[in-house]
Parts: C-alpha cells; structure tokens; sequence
C-alpha cells in the first residue's frame, strides 16, 4: 500500500496541506506520523478512528491507496489488517449513515406524504441498501486480500 498516498487523500478530505497540521490533528507527534510514512505502515489506531470520525471512506481509501501502490509498484503494498473491533467500527459508522439517510427520507413521507412519494421511498431504500451491503461485501474483500 502506498502510505504517502493513503495519508496525502486524507489530508485533502479535510482540508489540511502538511503532515505537521495531520499529526497534530490526529493527536501524535509529527515524528510518529513521519516514521508511519517511512515504514509504509498505517497503524490502526489512531487512524481508523480519525478516518471514521471525519466521515472518509475507508473502504474506498484503502482500496484507492492499494491501486496507487500497484500503479507504483511500492514496496509493501498489503492492505494493513484490522482487527474485528475496527472492523465494527467502520460497519457502525456505514449503518449510523445509512439509517440517518432512512429517517431524512421518513421525514420527507411523514411531511409530503402520498402513493408516488412512498414508492419513490421504497425505490430509494432499495438502492441504499443495494449500497451499503455493496460497501461492506467491498471492505470485506479489501481487507481479506
């Protein structure tokens, strides 16, 4: 996996340019985030919790990190194994925005409500549900590689 890449996509997803500004929004010495990048290692922590707090999918950065590793040819391009606790982590995050997106279109019925509305509801539960199971079969298969 391509570490350089895998933190540099980070950095842009929230706005940040230098390693120094994400070490200390990650809460680790600048020198550590550094040494992670030396090693091409991600520890799962405090990363997986950041990645998840600031609502980045993992899945789709793990999976672009390890292409840019082939693209490059990168030396230690294995995605970095998490345990099943971070595994749950990120499933929790995935379900909690899932069934936010449910209660936003809920809402939306309640308020608007009528026959077209609801199935136009069904229609959009099916396809978030086709998305989210999707992302978890695709985090699966990231991580099982």
């Amino acid at each position: 996996m391509d570490v350089r890449y895998f933190f540099n996509r980070i950095k842009e997803h929230i706005g940040i340019k230098t390693d120094k500004e994400l070490a200390e929004a990650m809460g680790v010495k600048y020198g550590t985030l550094t040494k992670w990048i030396a090693r091409n290692s991600i520890p799962q922590e405090p990363t997986v919790s950041f990645v998840v707090e600031h609502g980045i999918d993992l899945t789709k950065l793990f999976a672009d990190a390890k292409a840019q590793s082939s693209n490059n040819h990168a030396v230690g391009s294995a995605v970095p194994r998490l345990n099943k606790s971070a595994i749950d982590t990120v499933v929790e995050n995935e379900a909690n925005a899932f069934a936010e997106q449910i209660k936003e279109t809920y809402r939306f019925i309640a308020q608007h409500g009528n026959m077209a509305v609801l199935r136009k509801f069904e229609e959009e539960l099916s396809s978030m549900s086709a998305s989210y199971i999707e992302k978890c079969e695709k985090f699966r298969e990231i991580l099982s590689e």
